[in-house]
């Protein structure tokens, strides 16, 4: 039974942007919604009301409820364009959602088995988004479209939708839109069995998707690869993409994702013979795909079930299981599926020595693969003929059967494929280094760069210190100079002053004795005039004297 490829449907979540799969934390989740259901409450604005209708059918991943948001949005742009000009701002946003909620009703009814239903929702979409030249629309709906085509075995048409998807996302760079045609345009070529083909787009979609910050689209990426190394016997390798992928996915709680993911690893185990590994991964990605109600999902695990029970020789289960999937394939017309379930039956009803049945199965299984045109379907049903044939006698149809058989499996597995996918590999691995070596050497320029500033200013600084050092140093020694130069005329000051007091006080001196002698000469004389002059006592005496005799 072939794994399940996950093929990128396009939902409203596509619009709004990668940051809401960041919401790996329930309770951050849940506020978000509980704030966004309040916005609903209270907008004033139809306009507003349909973009929290819009987050909350991106936020939402139960099946039942969704789809209420989803209808809401649908009566709220059908009533305004009712009453608004078609191309006025208002008329053109309201088409665009009217656009997004019929191409979400396309995408619940094809996971319901829908398949008509789901194709003309997603023309009837297409429509609108083409009268008003909704580029990012038009880039979804062509890539459900093709998904169509693709489940129903017509891979051309599948691949000329997925190419005018990415021709619509080139036209706006929108990278994101851009990574899952990408992805899509893979899938086909993987089916065919173009295997470099495939792997180049698939890297293109990764290169994408790692710089995006979608994890969803990435975790689809990273599957679709594990997918490739699976079908080449590469199942270490495989389990390394799947568990990536499932990692990613339980970070930002994709049910469908961890549904895909547990399913491929399971028939990874399978392919070691480990039986318990891979019956409790089928078993869990079947009970998420009944949760979900993901129909595709319950038969592609139903079958892989079936294959488990079949590799360990429990054949009744194993066809009852075969059977469940390969009536759901049908009504979904997915022609690889129907293709490879009515193989696996053959080889039970062959081993249950029911020749005609085993012959009945693998025939159509023939008919079906040959129409599809995938190399890998094929040669299981041509190497389930070759033993029915051989078992039968009928030799000359053996022989053609497992000539077929080698073709096909030299087209997919051969030596230059492997090549292909290493040198993609290697391509992308040394794509990735170089950035990151390029990254890294920016950094490593930048520290550098830094510490060539640092080191320049820590040299501008030095050489700023040492010229402050110089001038402080001729400061210094220019005073010193005028220091011992005012010392000298101080002390020639100080000299001179000496000098000049020695002379003054002998000029004193001798101005001393000459004031002297002029002393000694005065008081001589007064002493001369006071021995010649009558004393003033003794003339005092005799005017007394006089007086009295009056």
């Amino acid at each position: 039974m072939k794994r399940k490829t996950h093929i990128l449907f396009f939902v409203t979540l596509y619009f709004v942007g990668p940051f809401l799969y960041a919401q790996n934390a329930n309770n951050a989740l849940s506020k978000t919604m509980d704030s966004l259901k309040l916005e609903v409450k209270q907008a004033k604005h139809d306009s507003s009301k349909c973009n929290a209708l819009n987050y909350l059918v991106e936020l939402e991943s139960d099946e039942t409820i969704w789809p209420k948001y989803n209808d809401e949005i649908k009566r709220i742009a059908e009533k305004n364009l009712k009453t608004v000009e078609p191309n006025s701002v208002l008329g053109i946003f309201f088409q665009k959602r009217l656009a997004d909620a019929i191409n979400n009703i396309g995408y619940l009814q094809y996971n319901q088995g829908n398949v008509a239903e789901a194709l003309r929702n997603y023309r009837a979409s297409l429509a609108i988004q083409e009268k008003i030249n909704y580029k990012r629309g038009l880039g979804a709906s062509y890539n459900n479209i093709g998904n169509v085509y693709q489940n129903m075995g017509k891979s051309d048409t599948a691949l000329i939708y997925f190419f005018k998807g990415l021709k619509a996302a080139e036209s706006i760079s929108d990278t994101r839109g851009m990574a899952y045609s990408y992805d899509n345009i893979g899938n086909v070529y993987l089916n065919k069995g173009i295997v470099n083909k495939a792997l180049e787009f698939f890297f293109k979609a990764l290169k994408l998707q790692e710089t995006s910050g979608d994890e969803y689209g990435l975790s689809n990426v990273l599957n679709n690869i594990g997918i490739v190394y699976d079908n080449q016997g590469e199942p270490k390798k495989a389990l390394e993409y799947y568990f990536k992928a499932l990692k990613i996915n339980e970070s930002i709680n994709n049910k469908l994702g961890i549904a895909n993911a547990y399913n491929n690893i399971g028939t990874s185990y399978l392919k070691f013979r480990d039986f318990e590994n891979a019956m409790i991964y089928e078993n869990k990605s079947l009970a998420l795909y009944e949760e979900l109600g993901n129909i595709d999902g319950i038969a592609n695990t139903s079958g892989n079930l079936g294959l488990v029970y079949y590799e360990k020789n429990e054949l009744d289960k194993s066809l009852k299981l075969y059977l469940k999937a390969l009536a759901i394939q049908e009504e979904l017309k997915n022609l690889d599926g129907v293709a490879n379930t009515m193989t696996a039956i053959g080889g039970i009803y062959f081993y249950k020595n029911n020749y005609q049945l085993a012959l009945q199965y693998s025939q159509k299984a023939m008919e079906y693969s040959q129409k599809l045109g995938y190399p890998d379907a094929i040669r299981s049903a041509a190497s389930r003929l070759y033993e029915i044939y051989k078992v039968k006698g009928d030799y000359q149809k053996a022989f053609e059967s497992y000539d077929l058989c080698i073709l096909m499996r030299d087209s997919v597995n051969n030596q230059e494929t492997k090549k292909a996918s290493i040198k993609s590999q290697l391509k992308y691995e040394y794509e990735k280094q170089a950035a990151a070596d390029s990254v890294k050497h920016a950094q490593a320029q930048k520290v550098k760069d830094a510490q060539l500033r640092a080191q320049n200013a820590s040299l501008k600084q030095q050489k700023t210190q040492r010229y402050v050092l110089y001038g402080g140093l001729l400061l210094v020694f220019g005073i010193l100079i005028f220091m011992i130069n005012r010392f000298r005329i101080t002390q020639r000051q100080k000299a001179l002053i000496q000098k000049q007091k020695v002379f003054v006080d002998e000029a004193y001196e001798k101005l001393h004795e000459k004031n002297k002698e002029v002393l000694d000469s005065i008081h001589y004389a007064q002493r001369i005039q006071k021995a010649l002059i009558t004393s003033e006592k003794y003339i005092d005496k005799q005017l007394n004297k006089l007086n009295k005799k009056d």
